[in-house]
């Protein structure tokens, strides 16, 4: 049961991820007057993951393969093999939607929707910092969207969102529609940079 439900942690992670956001960059943004370096956020951010990024697809596609070998051993090479195609992506931060199926480190799903809601955070953390109650207001209002979002996929499409059993494969279209996507694992980060605002305002 444990791990059958470490598809729904991750989010824990995200909500961690938001809040931790916006109280570093809040304090900031009162220590600068508000004045926030966007660039050079993204380069810090940059800087600190893809080289280690670079490293892990590099090691996958070139020295992982000759490790060893056994009757168990195709299904990881197989799936090394996969990073001659879908590298570029990996280290763009875009697998979760170039390559959800065919992905170069299947796990390196979770940094592409972090870089992601990374990327569209100044506008958010502006937003809290110049206007409030009023973009508090307004995330509430996207998280609801986006639930909204979800839902209609899943019904229209007719997804399992539970699978008691783990049969659901990274190719299947629960993963690439619903587990990998960005504007599906938004709502905990959006939750986590509003409980980040009001402990921030404590």
């Amino acid at each position: 049961m444990v791990m059958q439900s470490g598809s729904t942690s991750v989010d824990t992670f995200f909500l961690l991820s938001g809040l931790l956001l916006v109280l570093t960059t809040l304090r900031e943004l009162e220590r600068t007057k508000g004045r926030l370096h966007v660039p050079l956020m993204y380069l810090h951010r940059l800087v600190r993951l893809t080289p280690v990024l670079a490293l892990a697809v590099l090691i996958f596609m070139t020295l992982f393969p000759r490790l060893d070998s056994g009757p168990l051993w195709k299904q990881f090479t197989s799936s090394s093999e996969l990073c001659s195609d879908t590298w570029w992506a990996t280290l763009l931060y875009v697998q979760n939607y170039a390559a959800p199926g065919r992905m170069c480190l299947g796990h390196s799903w979770y940094l592409a929707v972090d870089m992601q809601l990374y990327i569209i955070s100044p506008l958010l953390l502006i937003a809290l910092y110049k206007w409030g109650k009023k973009a508090f207001g307004g995330i509430v209002l996207l998280i609801l969207l986006l639930f909204g979002c979800v839902f209609s996929i899943v019904m229209l499409r007719e997804l399992k969102v539970f699978d008691r059993h783990g049969n659901l494969g990274g190719d299947s279209p629960e993963m690439r529609l619903i587990y990998y996507t960005t504007h599906a694992r938004a709502t905990p980060w959006l939750i986590g940079l509003l409980f980040g605002y009001f402990l921030h305002h404590q």
